[in-house]
């Protein structure tokens, strides 16, 4: 969890920006299940990361 008030996920992956809004929504009923949260708002950021294989290098 990144911060506790209100609880805010963060979710690394490097293709972050092509998940729906369906799948997002469907991301934070999961936690709200899981976590057995009710009545508190729930954030979910998404942190898109570099993947270190995708550039050739260069000699």
């Amino acid at each position: 969890m990144g911060r506790s008030n209100p609880p805010t996920i963060i979710i690394h992956g490097t293709q972050v920006k092509y998940l729906s809004s369906p799948y997002k929504r469907y991301l934070i009923n999961f936690f709200y299940d899981y976590l057995k949260i009710k009545g508190t708002p729930i954030q979910i950021q998404f942190k898109e990361n570099l993947n270190p294989y995708s550039k050739k290098i260069k000699n």
